[in-house]
C-alpha cells in the first residue's frame, strides 16, 4: 500500500518557502500548516489501521547450504566446511556449527573445521550449520568415516641375531615387529635346543 504522508509534508514545506517574507501569506501558511497537520495526524492513524507502513521489511532466512555437501574422512583427519545463508532483506549470515553422531573426541570449531577423533567408530557423521538469526533454519553435510586399514605384520627381527654363551651365562634379547598400519609390537618369547 502507498502512503501519501510524505506528499503532505512536502506540500507544507513548499508552501512555506513560497510565502516566506509576506506577513499575511505567512499567517495563511501557518493556518494551512495547522490544518494539514491535523490531516496528517488523522492519516497516520488511518493508515496504521489499514496496514500502511514505511518500515523496512524484516529479514527472513529461507535456507542454509553447507559446503562440501559430502566428504569421506579417515579417523584422525580434519575438514573445513563453509555455510551460505539464503534469505530476503539481507539476513545475518552467521551460523552455529555442530557435529552429530560421533564419538566424544570428534568435534567441530566455531569456524567450521571438523576434527574426526582417532578412535572414531561411527560409520558416518552429520555436520550441521544453524542460522543464528533464525534457529529453525539449518543445513547439513554428510561425512563418511572410512574404516582404518587392517594392521599387518611383515616380520620380526631379534637382536642380537646370534651369540655364544658359556654354561650358566645369560643374554638379553630384543625384538622389533615390522608391518603396515601400526601392528601391535608385543611378542611371546620361547627357547629351546
Amino acid at each position: 500500500m502507498s502512503c501519501p504522508l510524505g506528499g503532505i509534508i512536502f506540500w507544507i514545506d513548499r508552501l512555506a518557502k513560497e510565502k516566506a517574507g509576506n506577513p499575511k501569506k505567512e499567517l495563511l501558511v501557518m493556518r494551512n500548516a495547522k490544518l494539514f497537520g491535523i490531516i496528517a495526524l488523522v492519516a497516520i492513524i488511518g493508515f496504521s489501521i489499514t496496514g500502511c507502513s514505511t518500515d523496512t521489511p524484516e529479514p527472513t532466512v529461507t535456507g542454509v547450504t553447507v559446503s562440501p555437501a559430502s566428504v569421506t574422512l579417515a579417523s584422525g583427519e580434519s575438514q573445513d566446511f563453509s555455510a551460505t545463508v539464503e534469505g530476503t532483506n539481507s539476513p545475518p549470515t552467521t551460523v552455529t556449527w555442530t557435529v552429530e553422531g560421533g564419538a566424544s573426541g570428534t568435534s567441530i570449531s566455531t569456524t567450521g573445521r571438523l576434527s574426526v577423533a582417532a578412535n572414531e567408530t561411527a560409520a558416518s557423521l552429520t555436520v550441521r550449520a544453524t542460522s543464528t538469526f533464525d534457529t529453525t533454519m539449518s543445513g547439513t553435510a554428510t561425512v563418511t568415516v572410512a574404516a582404518p586399514p587392517a594392521a599387518t605384520v611383515t616380520g620380526v627381527t631379534i637382536s642380537p641375531a646370534s651369540v655364544t654363551l658359556a654354561s650358566g651365562e645369560s643374554q638379553d634379547f630384543s625384538a622389533t615387529v615390522e608391518g603396515t598400519n601400526s601392528p601391535t609390537t608385543t611378542v611371546t618369547w620361547t627357547g629351546g635346543h
